[in-house]
């Protein structure tokens, strides 16, 4: 029997503060509308997170196929399970391929209903790509409560859900 080495890298996994996003999360007041907009996100937000588990199987993970390769089984999401998951319709659009140019200043700024010059001045390059800070989107999601934005405040938040900031 051949014995194969697996060669092993390693992955620094973002460290969110869980509890701060449930607190931003328990201050939508309306369920229903950020659902219609961004699916089940909030429900995801209750979920229990095992770190251990976390940190063990992304030892499994396999960055050129996109996909968890275990010994004798390979487990592959697909967009149909996590559009089920977040509860989103699958749309007859092809998915990315990664090959989007990077958002433009001006999508950007419409998305999260910022001022221009406020993201270009928090914007910062982590990685050879450019981001927000995650204490940058905390204290944006808690100004638009305070100021009643809704559909600023569930950008923001649903931003921060999915993990896209540094």
């Amino acid at each position: 029997m051949n014995s194969s080495t697996r060669s092993t890298k390693k992955y620094t996994l973002k460290k969110l503060d869980l509890l701060k996003l449930r607190e931003l999360g328990s201050r939508v007041t309306s369920p229903e509308n950020f659902q219609a907009h961004h699916g089940r996100l909030l429900s995801i937000l209750q979920t229990k997170v095992e770190e251990g588990v976390l940190n063990t199987l992304v030892q499994f993970y396999d960055p050129l196929y996109h996909c968890f390769l275990f010994p004798d089984n390979i487990l592959v999401p697909t967009l149909e399970e996590y559009f089920d998951l977040v509860g989103l319709p699958v749309s007859n659009e092809v998915p990315f391929p990664g090959f989007e140019p990077i958002p433009k200043t001006s999508t950007i700024v419409v998305a999260l209903h910022l001022e221009t010059s406020e993201l270009k001045a928090k914007l910062t390059i982590k990685g050879g790509l450019q981001c927000l800070l995650t204490h940058f989107l905390f204290q944006k999601a808690s100004l638009f409560t305070k100021l009643d934005n809704n559909e600023a405040f569930h950008s923001i938040l649903a931003l921060l859900i999915y993990g896209q900031f540094c």
